[in-house]
């Protein structure tokens, strides 16, 4: 450890001395975090989706009490749209994204047993906006079906002269479905949404693998062109201390990103909040802030382990680009497969096998800590590091004095 201290010194030293790349580093999750958020709540809503609505039947007619007619369903269906952003047309339709079309005879077929009453929904493909307009008209339709159906179940009963529960006739057969932890214990409202968050949250590492990598390539490889390697080398200290005290120092990269990274995930999360006036803030936990900023040190260590192996052989630019590119495309697919999937529950042995890489570790370890199994986060994060370290020691082990000095950059 004596031997570690002068060389982790000095290469505080040097971050320090550039103390602008630092606050970069720091401050690039608090700019495109936000960034992220803002476009993915107001870019979909600057997108002008005209939507045509032609009501060719426009009556109303009398049904268990209740008037119902297309005029209703046109009425519903336009508030819907119009209070999601939509740009509504009705009867007169020049360029359309999608087009609603209620035909002569709806509102009679709603008031005839034998006959289905039919909506028509024509949509121009490749708009996705469009897309999320046919969800809200099939969403609309499906209530005012269900309020025409009651209607007619009452309807029914009574000519019948029985007592019916209009629901029981309409839906005979539900689900009851609660939400339960690994162990089958119920779970408090809202869990659900951090395990959400908790993804997301994931994928968000993907910002923070790089800058390490930047750290320990100038610090080896730069060492060699600014001549300073040799004199290093015939210290004391020794080679083996001078890669850990390296890849130790470039790792205090993490801890600053971490902070910058947090800042940007509170952000990221609070944007929306004051948008859609959902307090998405309040499903946060200290431990979820807390995981991520060890599962950000994690994710920073291993960049930087996965390189250095090859960046003590071969010690060129070149070469660690080349590296670099490879473990950012390992670190993307994990990161974005942590949306859709849980790896660890991926049959074997290809769970175990991912397990192996340090990312795979990060992210199982925020999923454990959300679930509160804080025994299993615990070894996965020991997992991702004790990786992390075998890898900066195996690097310390197989540095090559000679190539690092003699070979090009």
């Amino acid at each position: 450890m004596s031997k570690l201290y002068p060389i982790i010194w000095k290469e505080i030293k040097d971050m320090l001395r550039d103390y602008r790349t630092l606050v970069v580093i720091a401050v690039m999750p608090v700019i495109m975090m936000p960034l992220m958020s803002l476009a993915s709540v107001y870019v979909p809503g600057l997108q002008l989706v005209t939507v045509c609505i032609i009501d060719e039947d426009n009556s109303l007619t009398t049904l268990a009490g209740l008037r119902l007619g297309s005029i209703n369903l046109t009425t519903a269906i336009t508030q819907a749209l119009e209070n999601n952003g939509f740009i509504v047309q009705e009867n007169s339709c020049g360029a359309y994204d999608i087009k609603v079309l209620i035909r002569q005879g709806f509102t009679q077929n709603l008031t005839d047993l034998t006959v289905r009453a039919v909506v028509e929904v024509e949509r121009v493909i490749g708009v996705q906006r469009a897309v999320d307009a046919e969800n809200i008209i099939r969403s609309v339709v499906g209530w005012f079906s269900a309020v025409v159906s009651q209607a007619r179940i009452e309807y029914l009963a009574g000519k019948a002269g029985v007592e019916v529960n209009p629901a029981a006739v309409r839906d005979p057969v539900g689900t009851e479905a609660r939400v339960v932890g690994p162990g089958g214990a119920p779970v408090q409202p809202g869990e659900d949404i951090r395990v959400w968050l908790a993804r997301v949250m994931a994928f968000g590492l993907l910002f923070v693998t790089t800058p390490s990598i930047g750290y320990i390539t100038d610090s080896v490889v730069g060492e060699k062109e600014r001549r300073t390697l040799e004199a290093l080398l015939v210290t004391p200290v020794g080679p083996r201390a001078l890669i850990i005290g390296k890849a130790f120092a470039a790792s205090i990269v993490g801890l600053v990103v971490s902070i910058g990274d947090v800042m940007g995930v509170l952000l990221f999360f609070g944007l929306p909040s004051l948008v859609r006036g959902v307090n998405i803030l309040s499903y946060l936990t200290p431990g979820m802030l807390v995981a991520h900023v060890v599962a950000v040190y994690i994710s920073v260590l291993a960049s930087l382990a996965l390189i250095l192996p090859v960046l003590v052989r071969v010690g060129s630019y070149r070469a660690s680009q080349a590296v670099s590119l490879v473990v950012m495309s390992a670190a993307s697919i994990i990161f974005f497969a942590s949306l859709y999937a849980d790896v660890t529950k991926l049959p074997q042995p290809a769970s175990s096998a991912l397990l192996l890489l340090p990312y795979t570790a990060a992210v199982a370890m925020l999923k454990s800590v959300v679930m509160g199994d804080l025994a299993s986060s615990a070894v996965y994060a020991l997992m991702a590091l004790g990786v992390s370290a075998g890898l900066i020691w195996l690097s310390a082990l197989i540095f090559d004095e000679e190539k690092a000095v003699y070979s090009k950059t």
